[in-house]
């Protein structure tokens, strides 16, 4: 049985310093892209936010970045991962044409979400972690409120944005071609 030696040491922290480098610059492109997407300034309160909760994306990054500065990358990479995966989410959001555009790719999001809890709530119920009818009754008023919101938007003449692309996300795009 060999011991954890010098050379691997000096590995890990490389390794740590190359990842800690590679988020910096991936933060850094973030507030590029968000500043060359050239969105305007937020004139009703759901514009306002998106773009507060972007901002707080950005925030939240940053903390995340200090907190694998401090050693716990492995641990706050997932983390990481998601919020990224969220402010992508919400630029794309954000640059629909008009108000239309925004609320048909949100009304896409929020079908998608639906759809991933239904996954989420299969899995918790075969593998009995949780009982159906409290799964149902929990979700009923979401669901109620979400067809409600669909059906509103329906009557407005908007509908959920059509997949941009042939991938299996809510979009059909990768989050870099986002």
């Amino acid at each position: 049985m060999t011991g954890f030696g010098i050379s691997d040491l000096e590995s890990e922290q490389g390794r740590r310093r190359a990842t800690l480098a590679a988020h910096e610059r991936v933060l850094t492109a973030e507030v590029a892209f968000l500043q060359d997407a050239r969105i305007p300034p937020a004139t009703n309160r759901w514009h306002f936010t998106t773009m507060g909760l972007a901002a707080r994306c950005i925030q939240l990054q940053h903390a995340i970045h200090d907190g694998a500065s401090l050693g716990y990358d492995d641990e706050l990479s997932p983390t990481a991962r998601a919020m990224l995966s969220s402010l992508v989410t919400l630029a794309y959001i954000i640059r629909g044409r008009g108000g239309k555009g925004r609320e048909a790719r949100t009304l896409a999001w929020l079908l998608h979400q639906e759809k991933s809890a239904d996954a989420l709530d299969r899995y918790l119920w075969t593998r009995r972690r949780q009982k159906k009818a409290a799964l149902d009754a929990y979700h009923t008023p979401t669901r109620a409120a979400r067809r409600a919101m669909v059906a509103e938007a329906a009557s407005r003449g908007v509908t959920p944005a059509e997949k941009a692309g042939r991938r299996p996300t809510w979009t059909g795009l990768s989050d870099l071609q986002m």
